[in-house]
């Protein structure tokens, strides 16, 4: 069995489809694309305070980006079940 994966590769596993290209054309990386859809999907937090968390790991990006990605990632996240290689 192997072993569970840790930080940004446990979050690549969790999001299974930005593997493809299908985060290709964006500005940001897709692995801070999954974490602030993450982030926003997870926790009881708003766009404004998933746009500050960001901005004190001095990541500017606006709250109406982090809502366009949410729609738009969001639905695939919630409709694949986590990777296997994620689970403990």
């Amino acid at each position: 069995m192997a072993a569970a994966a840790t930080g940004l590769n446990a979050l690549t596993d969790t999001f299974p489809w930005q593997r493809g290209r299908v985060m290709a054309w964006h500005r940001f990386p897709a692995e801070l694309i999954a974490r602030a859809v993450w982030l926003y999907l997870r926790f009881p937090l708003s766009l404004r305070l998933v746009e500050e968390i960001l901005l004190e790991r001095g990541i500017v990006v606006s709250y109406e980006t982090i809502r366009r990605w949410a729609a738009k990632f969001g639905p695939r996240h919630r409709s694949e079940p986590p990777s296997s290689s994620a689970a403990s």
